[in-house]
């Protein structure tokens, strides 16, 4: 995780859950308070993308404890997703804001070449999204919102489809995804998503409406339902998720997830539980 207006990364470690901070003093610029950060399950490496409504993609050198900037994106932006998509080898940057609105331009980062490339645009432009994939097939870009002010959250889901062609030559637009149920209409932002199975995505915490939440619900994409889940599943705090859009998967079945306060919860799957977790600091 980075510290917003400081040249410093916080590293977790999730198998003695121990936390230390690192300082990188090399940084031209301090990070921004709406970039975002994921980590590569393809080359294990930590990437920082956007914020400030700059353009700049830097890569993390642990063995240094520096970053190595990378090529830069075509449009600056802050306040969008981030994610890698594993069969292509991309990482894919979604909507945003670029200082005066919202965007719904999206490009992706090929991690072999170092170059970006232009990819189909939002039906919506949004900022303060979520977006996941599922399986090998799709990108999820969920809720947001459509400007600055307040109650401009989104309702709405989008997808592309990049299965039928590698490196999405095949993917030519973004379809909306009209779901059914009470809470399809619910207007989201600021939340957090994962896959939880080849089918279904959890969404949880941000926004719901005009109010901060801890509840989760879920997707079925096959049905296009969303359900809310049980108040055992609810997460124990209400959370906004902007800045950490990545999550941490361990033995299978327990995810990771970093809210904006750099607080770490754990959701247990085949227990359907959240949890809080605490780290112990180790000194520099």
């Amino acid at each position: 995780m980075f510290v917003p207006n400081k040249k410093q990364l916080i590293m977790h470690d999730f198998k003695y859950f121990t936390s230390r901070v690192i300082n990188v003093q090399d940084m031209e610029h301090t990070f921004g308070n709406f970039s975002t950060i994921l980590q590569s399950a393809l080359n294990g490496k930590i990437y920082i993308c956007g914020g400030k409504q700059r353009k700049k993609l830097f890569e993390f050198d642990e063995r240094n404890n520096s970053l190595v900037e990378k090529s830069e994106m075509h449009s600056g932006r802050s306040n969008h997703a981030f994610v890698e998509v594993m069969l292509t080898g991309e990482l894919v940057a979604i909507g945003g804001w670029d200082g005066e609105q919202s965007m719904n331009q999206t490009e992706s980062f090929t991690i072999s070449n170092n170059s970006w490339r232009h990819l189909p645009k939002l039906v919506e432009e949004r900022h303060s999204l979520s977006a996941c994939t599922l399986g090998n097939s799709f990108i999820y870009a969920i809720g947001g919102s459509s400007a600055i002010n307040y109650g401009s959250s989104l309702s709405t889901i989008e997808r592309l489809n990049f299965a039928s062609s590698h490196n999405f030559n095949g993917a030519t637009h973004w379809e909306h995804i009209y779901l059914s149920g009470p809470c399809s209409d619910a207007k989201r932002s600021q939340l957090g998503s994962f896959a939880i199975s080849e089918s279904q995505i959890m969404i949880f915490g941000g926004f719901l409406d005009t109010d901060l939440t801890a509840q989760c619900f879920v997707i079925d994409t096959g049905s296009k339902e969303i359900k809310r889940m049980s108040e055992g599943a609810q997460m124990r705090k209400a959370k906004k998720f902007i800045k950490f859009k990545d999550y941490i998967l361990k033995d299978g079945r327990s995810v990771y997830v970093v809210d904006d306060e750099n607080e770490i919860h754990q959701f247990d799957i085949d227990r359907q539980q959240w949890h809080i977790i605490e780290t112990n600091r180790e000194q520099p």
